[in-house]
């Protein structure tokens, strides 16, 4: 029987075209003819080391690499093929960054504040962080409601590794958080213990701390609005026995969400007739 002559093939193949920018990649080359010889071209122009791999971390973007194999078997019916073509996708190295961003920074005691990160990375993973300890969880946004002042908060961006950056970590600013306390309101009268003798006048001031402006002070007297007084001073001339007095305080201030009430100041009133008969004998 004669020879039978079969066509030459070749092809070649690498686990991917589209890659980072100097990444190594490796071609190979396939071809049914035993012992054959290869010839490795870019863009038509020969290269590489004559074996069926062929190994570059220097490709451009939009480069074709294929393969010329050589044969000097008679059992094909050609000596010489050309393998497929691969074209190649370079991506750009980019940096990674992180930026994170929150409505305010200057809170009141116990306001829940949520951060937000924003980044140029495709799948990144997230490391807060609270005046550097890790806090939160694997997510773009943090919340809390338990911040303290001067506490600085910044978030960590990590790339994962198929990405293409020239550095897989990126921190971003910091938010350093100012908290302000809530205003309170606390009553006192002139006199010492409350105690007071029948037609004597009394006094009660109200002392505010972290009031901010616009102060206005709503006095009640047995939880009945005193009218016409808005002022930090109230003078009761007539008091009776077991009067009760207390005082709410309005405020423009960023952290009196809602009106402050003061303590309330109950005040005694002896007569002094009954006191005199207490003591006859």
């Amino acid at each position: 029987a004669g020879n039978q002559s079969l066509p030459l093939t070749a092809k070649i193949s690498t686990p991917d075209s589209t890659i980072c920018a100097g990444t190594k990649v490796v071609f190979t080359a396939t071809s049914n003819a035993s012992g054959a010889s290869y010839q490795w071209m870019v863009n038509g122009i020969a290269i590489g080391s004559g074996t069926n791999s062929f190994t570059t971390t220097s490709l451009k973007d939009g480069d074709v690499v294929m393969c010329t194999v050589k044969t000097t078997s008679t059992c094909f019916t050609t000596s010489t093929v050309q393998s497929n073509k691969i074209k190649i996708t370079i991506k750009s190295n980019i940096a990674a960054t992180a930026l994170v961003n929150v409505a305010s920074s200057v809170i009141c005691v116990g306001t829940a504040l949520t951060f937000n990160a924003t980044t140029n990375v495709s799948g990144a993973s997230y490391q807060w962080q609270l005046n550097g300890a890790n806090t939160g969880s694997n997510s773009k946004t943090y919340t809390s409601s338990s911040l303290k002042d001067a506490d600085v908060i910044w978030c960590t961006v990590t790339a994962p590794a198929a990405g293409c950056y020239t550095s897989y970590t990126a921190r971003s600013n910091t938010i350093n958080i100012t908290v302000k306390p809530l205003p309170t309101i606390s009553l006192a009268s002139n006199d010492a213990d409350n105690i007071l003798c029948e037609g004597q006048s009394v006094q009660l001031n109200a002392t505010v701390q972290n009031g901010g402006g616009n102060q206005v002070f709503l006095w009640k007297l047995n939880g009945n609005a005193i009218q016409g007084n808005s002022t930090s001073v109230l003078n009761i001339t007539t008091p009776s026995n077991n009067d009760e007095i207390s005082c709410t305080l309005v405020s423009s201030d960023q952290c009196a969400v809602v009106n402050i009430e003061s303590n309330k100041v109950k005040l005694e009133v002896v007569q002094i007739n009954a006191a005199i008969n207490q003591n006859r004998f």
